[in-house]
This record gives C-alpha cells, structure tokens and sequence, in this order.
C-alpha cells in the first residue's frame, strides 16, 4: 500500500532574476534595504521558503524553495507584482518614470536548482534584455560577399 506523500517531502528550488525595466534605474540605498525586507516576506506568505537572496545594483536574484504545484511562471508573476506595488507606492519617483505598473524589464531568467546563477550568465541576460529593449547597441553586422 502506497502512503500519501506529506506536504513537506515535495520540493523545487527556483533560481530567479529580474532586473528593472529602465537601465538608469538602479536597487541601491533604501530600494535594496526594502527588497531585502519584503522578498522573505511573500515567500512566507505564498508558502515558500527563500534560500538565497542578493539584492545588487543592476538585478535582484533568489532562490525559492516552493511546492511541486508552484509552476516558475506562477512564482515569477507573483514576485514582479508583489515587489512593483510595493516599490512604486514607497517610491513615487519610479511609478513618475515608470507609468507601466511593472518596475521589471519583460521577461525573466530562472533555472531549476538550488545556486545562483552563474555571473557570466547574468551578465549575458542582462545585455540581451537591454538590447531587445533598445537601450543597448547590439553587435554590428558582418557582410559576407
């Protein structure tokens, strides 16, 4: 006879990133104190436990513990509204800048597992997104004759 799995036996660890949607815009002095504060914060609150947390300039990125019926879209949509509403009612000049209600530039990075993302990795996303956005150059052409 089979047992019914406990709630606690089933986990995945989630690495995520976002960065904001303005390049000018970054998570530094008191919007990084409170994204330190409020991350643990809706992880409790949905039921998650976070494993890992860096708040850097350019990005912020975690890893979350969630239950299997958590899907990465569900959790990423969760943590881009919850941290939005927040920054833009604690920090008027954002939502003045930013009329898009989402402080995050579209799109995400997340990868299955318990370490964060590798720095180079990061870095490519982070170029990728800005050049998809037209804040960055992209690469010029070559021209095979």
């Amino acid at each position: 006879m089979v047992e019914p799995a406990t709630a606690g036996m089933y986990h995945i660890n989630y690495a995520c990133l976002l960065i904001p949607r303005f390049s000018a815009h970054y998570i530094t002095g008191d919007l990084a104190e409170r994204l330190g504060e409020w991350l643990p914060n809706i992880c409790i609150a949905f039921g998650w436990r976070l494993e890992y947390l860096a708040v850097r300039p350019e990005y912020l990125q975690w890893v979350a513990n969630v239950q299997p019926n958590t899907s990465p879209g569900y959790l990423m949509r969760i943590m881009r509204q919850q941290t939005s509403e927040k920054i833009f009612s604690e920090i008027i000049r954002l939502k003045r800048e930013n009329p898009s209600g989402d402080f995050w530039a579209p799109g995400y990075l997340i990868m299955s597992g318990t370490q964060p993302h590798p720095t180079q990795l990061v870095r490519d996303y982070i170029h990728q997104t800005r050049m998809r956005q037209g804040q960055e150059a992209s690469p010029p052409q070559r021209v095979r004759n």
